[in-house]
């Protein structure tokens, strides 16, 4: 018994001093902030310490003094900057956008569902004269894995299902698909679909006949009665203009309110695009 209370002593002491070390750094970061915030760190930020690192992105962001993308903490070489006017590289912040996190990383405050990244010309060319060594070398390794834009332009596009519960008078009482889903695929402008879009496969399952539907016509929809979700196979053929291979996705059939659609960009060259338009 005595043994017992000796460990619960010590496991006493043990969070007593962890609480301890934790109200220390609550209080250095507090210390911190406000250093940060008025202007000065007196010399209690490391350049070694992760959240001093942090912190002076953030303070440098708000000032408009930092190359340094806050997502990734590289080199910007293709700076994007969002609505509420945070910078971050084209591939951090796309990246967030698939996600389907329409929602600034820095500050929370939401994108419209429309917003679309776009590079930073200007600010491309400040983070060049800046840190050249950088920037070239950060170019660099982009263009030879294949990621670098360059003269491109992002266009937005969703797919997913639609969805609402069908009604007694619907369905009948012997029947039991109580769900109607309709599978999309759709620019962010649905009106632009065309533009880009030739068609759309879909591959539902076997139990539906027919289980592979091709649909060439706007919109890129199909429309079904069912009981129970699965995987959706998607596959995506662009104009002819576009240049680029078919694109291939899976969704998973939702019946949670409304449905579900996720968020995926594509590139093409701008003088390209401008000639679509053009037509």
């Amino acid at each position: 018994m005595s043994h017992f209370l000796v460990r619960s002593d010590s496991y006493k002491s043990f969070e007593w001093m962890i609480l301890f070390i934790y109200a220390l750094c609550l209080r250095e970061i507090v210390i911190i902030i406000k250093s940060i915030i008025n202007g000065s760190d007196n010399g209690r930020t490391s350049k070694y310490s992760p959240l001093s690192h942090i912190l002076i992105i953030i303070q440098k962001q708000m000032t408009d003094d930092t190359f340094d993308c806050p997502v990734c903490f590289g080199v910007m070489a293709e700076p994007v900057v969002t609505p509420c006017q945070h910078r971050f590289c084209y591939i951090c912040i796309s990246q967030t956008l698939e996600r389907n996190n329409f929602a600034c990383p820095m500050c929370r405050a939401p994108f419209e569902e429309q917003y679309i990244p776009d590079i930073d010309q200007k600010f491309q060319e400040k983070v060049a004269a800046g840190r050249p060594d950088e920037f070239e070398k950060a170019s660099q390794a982009l263009k030879e894995n294949g990621l670098w834009r360059g003269n491109l332009q992002s266009i937005k596009f969703f797919f997913g299902n639609k969805h609402r519960l069908l009604s007694d008078e619907e369905t009948g009482e012997e029947n039991s698909n109580t769900h109607e889903w309709t599978g999309f695929v759709e620019c962010a402008d649905p009106s632009l679909s065309k533009k880009f879009i030739a068609s759309v496969e879909y591959k539902l399952h076997p139990t539906f006949k027919p289980s592979k539907v091709k649909v060439t016509k706007t919109p890129l929809e199909i429309k079904r009665w069912g009981w129970g979700v699965f995987e959706i196979k998607i596959i995506i053929n662009w104009k002819k203009w576009m240049n680029r291979e078919p694109v291939k996705y899976t969704h998973m059939l939702s019946f949670d309110g409304d449905g579900k659609r996720n968020a995926f960009l594509v590139d093409v060259p701008k003088e390209d695009y401008q000639k679509a338009f053009s037509k």
